[in-house]
């Protein structure tokens, strides 16, 4: 049997909603007022949403909500009373970020399906079996990964593999970017990210070398475009292909649903040697289509995403950073205020075009009043002062004709139900109606017909009254009338009759979706509390300098190595480590995948070795596929929650403990008082240390001076000057950027220390052995109780300590 994909479309409003049913998707996913991860969308109230999951059953649809945010320890309370009402309605599922989310629904909601949000960052299935017990049936793909990847998880999971197949990329891994939670309190992880990836920076320095780079979008990811891609989406074993784009037009959604739905349909229709022998012979199908996707939103063109590529500079859009728009002609000649345009595409009225100079900046944009074939010479006034030269771009950024046609042809057809009927009719009778929609039969019994004393009512009267179901959701697709033609009836009871025939029939089948209430379960069960003591210092290094002045500071109980370090030096296992009066953990990289976990397997290696190494005593995770390599190859050392695992609520700290897990890093979006309710008593708090912003598979010195296939850092700075660091770690190929100002704390240690942390953590990527030294002494001293303001660190930030995210 042919296997279904699904289509999975966005929905950012009631109107969206309806034009990707209306495209031809399979499901809808869309946010409600609460805990979505758009919280600027047109988001749905909770009347809205519950009339929007009847609306997708009744045209065999599936609707998931997204609650794929963090949750605040304050906000817990209002998860029951806000899903409850829409999982009695038949919610088909819930995409969830937040760990302590996804225990809470699996306990309190039996029988909705969860999905794992790409917000977790899932790259391999070891990590997302992981979740099963919990009721996850599907894993939501990282962005990132290739067609081998994916290919690697569907043959070591029986989850759904849902992965996305259209619109924007984030520059950092999904779940891994603070970037507008540090710049502007605007997290990212909470669905209120302000998209600092698309705007202007330039290079100031790669690897200790002066490098000035010019003024471009260097974050910012072209959309992805994948209908070319469809057997191998379909081969891959990619169950749901969902479209990015919550935030975009109806029109958008319609016509994205249509055409992915259209092609997967033909390739499972014809088989794959049929369809690609097909496509070959008529290419102009598919590069219509994907213009008509490029007219409706692309940013500097199209990618096929990261399926073919691990990153590159294909992938970017460094030019422009909104949509780019399609090409349509070039400025041939100018006289005074009015261009000369050689169209190579016909316009439209209502067309929105612009002109741009050599940088794809936009020089004047105006609206077109009349259609124009391609070829045809045709003239537009610019206004005086816009510096409209020969041989600039003329692109259409708006495609009235098109989104018509959408309109017309696809949003507003008629998509009622087919429904059969009988009726009955006969004097002295009560008259009856049985109506069915797919398993669903209702009768419907009416008054009593009246004796026909002049004209009885006929067939064909009672067929044109029972086909008036424009104000329904159905259409009758086949009447059996069975009448004497001996009775009357009044038109208007007959209609009032169908009508509460056919409300009926529509309840009937809502009622079959509804779940019984559900009791409110516990937020949290307390876990056994740390007893509050003095905090130990922990100390994270990158390099071997570091390690020698953290191995000799008498303060530091615990020091955290890099992973990079041991890779690139592993005799420091044997020969630094010997100081038994300190704990030395690895930190694990930010993102692991199957390359990384493949390398690791290898017994030579010394991540590998130093799972059972005696000097080493636990592990920093950041992620579920690290905790079980860690558990396959039997390694019972300490393991360490790193921050990016977001302890935002006592929930999440429950599920981590009943999966072993006991020892925790403080969130970095958490302001004092919310550390304060939450209760981080035991915890591991960071106090110091460039925060890392993003993890990216892309590569800023490659894409701005070529691979050099060397790990090292490098800044660049926004249009302001403010800095950023960033390095690239090449054995797992992957970018971190850092912010241009370390978090210090000292001056709230006090704070922290009655907060009853176990250990206040000093993380040091790229300080001089000296400036590592100062701030060391700093906080050495703070924690004996030396109290006066030190100047150990000129220009820093607090991070959200005292001002939070929203």
């Amino acid at each position: 049997m042919t296997r279904k994909i699904e289509i999975l479309a966005p929905a950012g409003s009631m109107e969206g909603l309806v034009a990707a049913i209306q495209g031809g998707c399979d499901a809808v996913y869309i946010g409600g007022q609460k805990f979505g991860a758009r919280a600027y969308a047109n988001n749905l109230d909770q009347k809205d949403m519950i009339w929007a999951i009847e609306y997708a059953h009744l045209h065999h649809k599936k609707l998931y909500l997204t609650i794929n945010t963090l949750v605040k320890e304050s906000e817990f309370g209002a998860l029951y009373d806000y899903l409850l009402p829409f999982y009695i309605h038949g919610l088909d599922a819930v995409i969830v970020q937040d760990f302590g989310v996804l225990s809470y629904v699996s306990r309190t909601f039996p029988g909705m399906e969860i999905h794992a949000s790409t917000q977790m960052t899932l790259t391999m299935a070891q990590g997302a079996s992981q979740l099963k017990e919990y009721g996850v049936t599907r894993l939501v793909a990282s962005r990132e990964l290739q067609f081998d990847e994916v290919k690697e998880i569907r043959n070591n999971t029986d989850l759904e593999i849902e992965a996305f197949v259209h619109g924007a990329l984030c520059y950092s891994f999904s779940g891994q970017c603070l970037m507008s939670s540090m710049i502007g309190g605007r997290s990212g992880n909470r669905g209120r990210c302000a998209q600092p990836c698309r705007m202007q920076y330039h290079m100031e320095e790669m690897n200790g070398e002066s490098y000035k780079g010019k003024q471009e979008f260097l974050l910012s990811p072209k959309d992805m475009c994948t209908i070319y891609d469809i057997p191998e989406l379909v081969e891959s074993g990619i169950d749901s292909f969902k479209i990015e784009g919550r935030m975009k037009r109806p029109e958008y959604a319609a016509m994205t649903a249509h055409l992915y739905r259209k092609y997967v349909d033909l390739y499972q229709q014809m088989g794959a040697q049929a369809y690609k022998t097909h496509m070959k012979k008529h290419p102009e199908l598919l590069e219509n289509d994907r213009k008509h996707l490029m007219d409706l939103y692309n940013r500097g063109g199209f990618s096929e995403g990261y399926y073919r590529q691990h990153n590159g500079k294909t992938l970017m859009s460094m030019d422009r950073p909104n949509h780019s728009g399609v090409l349509v002609g070039t400025v041939k000649a100018v006289r005074k205020n009015r261009a000369a345009i050689t169209l190579s595409d016909t316009i439209f009225a209502q067309d929105v075009l612009e002109i741009r100079s050599d940088k794809g900046e936009n020089v004047y944009d105006f609206t077109v009043k009349d259609k124009v074939e391609k070829g045809i010479p045709y003239e537009a006034n610019f206004k005086p002062g816009s510096k409209v030269k020969i041989g600039q771009k003329v692109y259409r950024t708006k495609n009235q004709s098109l989104l018509t046609d959408i309109q017309e042809k696809i949003i507003k057809r008629d998509n009622r139900e087919p429904v059969q009927a009988y009726f009955f009719g006969k004097a002295n009778e009560p008259v009856m109606l049985t109506l069915t929609y797919g398993d669903i039969t209702v009768t419907a019994i009416g008054e009593t017909a009246q004796v026909a004393k002049n004209q009885p009512i006929g067939k064909e009267k009672i067929r044109k009254q029972l086909d008036k179901t424009k104000d329904t959701p159905f259409y009758l697709e086949s009447v059996q009338i069975d009448s004497a033609e001996d009775w009357f009836m009044p038109l208007g009871k007959l209609n009032e009759f169908r009508r509460n025939a056919f409300e009926q029939l529509e309840q009937e089948f809502q009622n079959s979706f509804l779940r019984e209430s559900v009791p409110r379960t516990k937020v949290h069960l307390e876990s056994a509390l740390k007893k509050k003591r003095e905090p130990d210092m922990t100390v994270g290094v990158m390099n071997r300098e570091q390690l020698e002045i953290a191995v000799k500071e008498d303060s530091v109980s615990r020091v955290l190595l890099h992973f990079s370090m041991i890779e690139q030096e592993p005799e420091i296992l044997d020969s630094d480590l010997s100081d038994k009066q300190k704990e030395f953990y690895i930190v694990l990289p930010t993102v692991f995948r199957h390359k990384t976990y493949m390398q690791y397997k290898k017994k030579t290696h010394p991540i590998y070795q130093a799972a059972s190494h005696k000097n080493i005593d636990g592990f920093v995770v950041k992620n579920l596929e690290e905790l079980e390599y860690l558990k396959e190859e039997g390694c019972e050392k300490e393991k360490l929650l790193d921050y990016n695992l977001y302890m935002m609520n006592k929930e999440t700290q429950y599920f981590w403990e009943n999966r072993g897990i006991t020892q925790f890093t403080a969130s970095l979006e958490l302001n004092h008082q919310e550390l304060k309710e939450l209760n981080i008593e035991g915890y591991s708090m960071i106090v110091y240390g460039y925060t890392p912003l993003m993890t990216s598979a892309q590569c800023v010195v490659k894409n701005t001076r070529g691979c050099t296939s060397k790990s090292g850092y490098f800044c660049f700075a926004d249009k302001s000057g403010n800095p950023f660091y960033g390095k690239n770690f090449c054995t797992c190929c992957y970018n971190v950027i850092y912010n241009g100002k370390p978090l210090h704390l000292i001056e709230h240690l006090e704070d922290i220390k009655n907060l009853g942390v176990s250990d206040v953590r000093l993380d040091f990527t790229m300080e001089s052995g000296k400036e590592m030294e100062r701030v060391l002494s700093c906080y050495t001293s703070y924690l004996r109780g030396k109290k006066e303001k030190s100047n150990c660190v000129e220009n820093y930030t607090k991070g959200h300590f005292k001002r939070g995210i929203e």
